[in-house]
């Protein structure tokens, strides 16, 4: 599910995809050099053509009220991988979610609408406010 965060210093949004939620083990990389989830490999078909799932090794377990969110442009995006170190290694708090991505624009090729997320972090998101059309991160 592909969410837009609102980072306050800059007062920018960032669509990112969410990628963990309450007591889920993300995770990079396995020995085959894929990204997992609860420890199974996730499919990466839609990161930005030459990247591979991550240049940052992590491996966090995801607490209440708090998400990991990665965007598909690995070699070129600040997401939770970027703020380990930071208050909240790294989690978006849910409540900072303001909505949810509807399409894609660019790059050319790669445009369309998105449909509706049936993962397990979208099961978990639906009672999440209709504002959530972001994220802050934090």
């Amino acid at each position: 599910m592909a969410l837009t965060l609102s980072i306050h210093l800059h007062e920018s949004d960032y669509a990112k995809c969410v990628v963990g939620l309450l007591g889920d083990h993300v995770a990079c990389c396995d020995s085959g050099g894929l990204r997992t989830v609860n420890d199974m490999a996730v499919d990466e078909s839609r990161l930005h053509p030459g990247d591979k799932p991550g240049h940052l090794t992590f491996d966090a377990t995801v607490p209440a009220e708090r998400m990991w969110a990665m965007g598909q442009h690995r070699s070129d995006s600040t997401d939770s991988r970027a703020h380990l170190g930071d208050h909240g290694g790294g989690m978006v708090r849910l409540d900072d979610v303001i909505g949810r991505a509807g399409m894609i624009y660019w790059p050319p090729g790669r445009d369309g609408i998105l449909g509706t997320p049936v993962s397990q972090a979208s099961q978990s998101l639906r009672g999440t406010p209709a504002r959530a059309a972001g994220v802050r991160h934090s």
